[in-house]
């Protein structure tokens, strides 16, 4: 357990006053809500994530807890607008808990930046071991930023990363959104004046801030595609969201007929981007990519089956039927069959759809700090079962989690949060489940979008890892030799 010292609560409330009185105010702060209204959702907030969370003072105590919560409504002293609350309780609870839980994607959302804002230049920047460097240059170490200390800095967008995620993925995420974490905390700059050291000397350069779209577009990313080249295919999977639950099992029957008739030797499935949804589609793939009968751990954990979850969950079964009163049979089926507030429960992967054309070829995956949840599941069980070689970095939660967020919202403002429901653990597959699910070949992720980027150095790069890694064997070419 790791327990908020008061004198650390104390820091991060003088913390907090200073970062909301430094952003200006924007076009969203126009409709002020009351402070009761305010306090109402807090106590709402916190009363929630107790009554639905399997062990919500996992990584805090319940003393530091309730301090935060105080002190949040201590700063409510005038109306505030919705998103200025939001940003509020995001800046002050997201260290709480875990990724699953709470506002965690307020300080990542770039959409709500103005188009006049002059954002921090964010390819300047590596983030490693918690210190800034100038480009990919290890020696022109970063000291400050507008005159404010990194190791503040870096400390405080740490604090909006959830607790269960270890701190290399948090410099990874810290790094690929410092403009959008730094608009957030500090507000917008015409320019941005860096001191740097290097070579024992401090070095002080400005920089020119730039507009959004020079740093975020809207590039939406497919959720799912194929691409074959020679003996090599690539299929790409950026999400297992529910809501491809029909539309996903159509793709994968298309992609395996391909896949056989192209006599794919070697298959790389990239869940680099994939944040998760639905164990049913991972469950699918798996489907896929192992015999006939196969059978090996999923994991082990406990859920509680809250009245918030239990209500949340209808959608499952509306997403699963087309139906409306049979999804709302099922739900009730479902309901009457649960016997207790917390269930333990344990799990293997084994069949469950009958699928033609199963890949039990050579078989690569890509992953990343990125890959988590329900994609972390799928590398675990590659990775457990030694079906195949990951490639690329840790993944982002470990490999025991709170995981199978649902939503829930405030009363008053409407401002959506999460809410794990689960404690989970999975097989890891290396001797620390802290890190996660461990690449066999790693591959960071600055290397490997930069080798997305062309359809030409990608396939160059599967090609060196077949060259190298094609003829290790993998389970099914072991299990071969002892069933008869």
């Amino acid at each position: 357990m790791i327990f908020c010292s008061r004198k650390n609560d104390m820091r991060r409330l003088m913390l907090s006053l200073f970062l909301l009185s430094t952003v200006p105010v924007t076009a969203q702060n126009v409709v002020s809500i009351s402070v009761e209204k305010l306090a109402e959702d807090v106590d709402y907030f916190f009363s929630a994530l107790e009554e639905t969370h399997p062990d919500l003072y996992y990584y805090h105590s319940k003393d530091s807890v309730l301090q935060v919560k105080e002190a949040i409504k201590q700063q409510l002293v005038a109306p505030m607008s919705r998103f200025d609350f939001e940003r509020l309780m995001a800046l002050r609870t997201n260290y709480l808990f875990d990724g699953h839980t709470g506002l965690k994607w307020h300080f990542e959302e770039w959409e709500t930046i103005p188009d006049s804002a002059f954002l921090f230049p964010q390819t300047l920047i590596n983030v490693m071991q918690g210190n800034l460097f100038l480009n990919e240059n290890a020696t022109q170490r970063i000291l400050t930023i507008n005159n404010q200390p990194i190791n503040e800095i870096v400390a405080t967008m740490r604090s909006l990363i959830g607790d269960d995620q270890t701190s290399y993925s948090k410099d990874c995420r810290i790094e690929e959104n410092f403009s959008t974490y730094y608009y957030h905390l500090f507000g917008s700059s015409v320019s941005y004046t860096l001191t740097f050291e290097q070579q024992e000397k401090t070095i002080k350069r400005i920089f020119q801030g730039v507009k959004k779209y020079d740093v975020y577009h809207n590039n939406e990313l497919l959720p799912f595609e194929l691409t074959i080249r020679d003996t090599i295919a690539l299929l790409t999977i950026n999400d297992f969201d529910l809501r491809y639950l029909r539309e996903f099992p159509i793709f994968l029957d298309s992609c395996f007929t391909q896949i056989a008739k192209s006599r794919i030797e070697y298959l790389f499935i990239d869940v680099s981007e994939n944040v998760g949804g639905s164990s049913d589609n991972v469950n699918l793939l798996l489907d896929y990519l192992y015999p006939a009968h196969y059978y090996f751990l999923d994991g082990y954990g406990i859920r509680r089956y809250s009245e918030n979850y239990i209500d949340n969950y209808r959608w499952y079964f509306n997403n699963r039927y087309n139906d409306i009163e049979e999804a709302e049979k099922a739900y009730n089926t479902w309901k009457s069959s649960i016997k207790s507030e917390y269930e333990t429960e344990s799990y293997v992967w084994e069949r469950v759809n009958e699928v033609t054309n199963a890949y039990l070829g050579k078989l690569f995956v890509l992953q990343s700090y990125k890959t988590f949840s329900a994609s972390l599941e799928f590398t675990s069980a590659i990775k457990s079962s030694n079906r195949g070689i990951l490639i690329g970095e840790p993944t982002s939660n470990p490999a025991f989690c709170f995981t199978d967020q649902i939503g829930l919202r405030m009363p008053n403002t409407n401002i959506f949060f999460g809410c794990a429901s689960a404690f989970y653990a999975v097989p890891s597959g290396n001797s620390n489940a802290n890190v996660g699910i461990l690449p066999d070949v790693f591959c960071h992720h600055r290397d490997l979008g930069a080798i997305k980027n062309d359809s030409d150095t990608m396939f160059k790069y599967l090609k060196s890892i077949v060259a190298q890694y094609g003829n290790r064997q993998n389970s099914i070419e072991i299990l071969d030799r002892f069933q008869y």
